[in-house]
Parts: C-alpha cells; sequence; structure tokens
C-alpha cells in the first residue's frame, strides 16, 4: 500500500536467514515472545498512529514467519538479490540497495521511521538519503537488532520510541562519548545528547 498520508515506517530485510542469525542460539520460548513483542510494538508504535507499514526485503527473499503481515502492509522488493548483495566489489565493501530505489516504492512521504537489520548499514543508509531528500526520517534503533536486548526489559514500551534511555547502559567512560559522537551531525538518529 502506497502511502496515503505521508507517514511510512518500513522495516529492512526481516527475511528467514536474517533472523535466523540473530536469534541463533535462542530457545522457541524466547522466539515466541519475540515475535509477539515485535509485531505489537510495530502495530502499536506505527499502524495504530497512522502510518503506512512496509518490509523491504531482497529480490529473491521472503519475509519471515516472525513477521505478522496484515491487510495494508506491503513487501518491497528492494531491486537487487541476496547473491549480488553478499558479493564484494573490488574495493572490498559489499553493494546496498539504491535507497532511492526503496524510497520510491513509498509514495509520496514527509515521515519516516526505519527498523530492522542492521542499525549503522542498510537501515541508516536509508534514512540518511530520506533527511538529505527533505523527509523526516529517524532509525528506531529499538526495532533494530537491539530488539532482542531490549524488549523485555521492565520500561521498554510498545507505543513509544525511544522508550529506553541507551545512555543507562554506556556508564559514563569511553562507550558513552563513543555513543554519542555516533550521533553528531546525524538527525536521523535519536540525539540522545540534546534529551
Amino acid at each position: 500500500m502506497v502511502c496515503d498520508n505521508g507517514k511510512a515506517f518500513i522495516f529492512l530485510y526481516p527475511q528467514p536467514e536474517i533472523f535466523k542469525e540473530e536469534l541463533w542460539g535462542c530457545g522457541k520460548d524466547f522466539i515466541s515472545r519475540y515475535k509477539t513483542a515485535l509485531n505489537r510494538t510495530i502495530d502499536e508504535r506505527y499502524r495504530q498512529k497512522g502510518f503506512s507499514i512496509n518490509y523491504a526485503i531482497l529480490d529473491d527473499c521472503s519475509v519471515s514467519g516472525i513477521i505478522k503481515l496484515q491487510s495494508g502492509d506491503s513487501v518491497l522488493k528492494v531491486g537487487m538479490d541476496s547473491v549480488t548483495h553478499r558479493t564484494p566489489q573490488e574495493n572490498g565493501t559489499y553493494p546496498y540497495p539504491n535507497p532511492d530505489f526503496i524510497l520510491g516504492q513509498l509514495g509520496d512521504i514527509s515521515v519516516l521511521r526505519v527498523g530492522g537489520f542492521h542499525v549503522y548499514s542498510c537501515c541508516e543508509k536509508l534514512a540518511k538519503r530520506a533527511h538529505e531528500r527533505g523527509i523526516d526520517s529517524l532509525v528506531d534503533e529499538e526495532l533494530t537488532q537491539f530488539f532482542s536486548m531490549d524488549f523485555e526489559k521492565p520500561n521498554f514500551r510498545v507505543d513509544v520510541y525511544p522508550s529506553i534511555d541507551q545512555r543507562q547502559f554506556m556508564g559514563d567512560g569511553k562507550r558513552l562519548k563513543s555513543f554519542l559522537e555516533k550521533r553528531e551531525n546525524r538527525p536521523w538518529l535519536w540525539n540522545w545528547s540534546s534529551k
């Protein structure tokens, strides 16, 4: 479904092989709780607040059964297959799907929230490009690879981002400094230093 009110949430690469890697070693009970919490969080944070819900996958992949697709949700192919994405280029880097191609499939949007895999690569690349195009964009870091570490914390809330003050887990030394520096001049990441 193309966004009709200007607000879109996109979850990048909810593919079976990525969830398998992210949840490796987790038991069935944990995975069941994770699945329930993930779908509830997407629903309450975004779907119920009028965001179109979009899942972006590599062209030769499918959406994992962990995701509960609902009527009106969109599954977007990103214009690149998994072999191309996982084959290093001559310079040693890996190719990424064109963010403009992905954004173009969302319609005329003014607000974008990004979740999925992984914060500092795919999610950040898409959110940064959206920002460059004048879109209010933000990576919901709680709905990325960090979800498995956050969703069972007592102060985690499904209805708002951010729900957990990540600074409390950083201490007051180099780790916190690095965490805050990563956000300087990156308005698509939550700027904890000014909150």
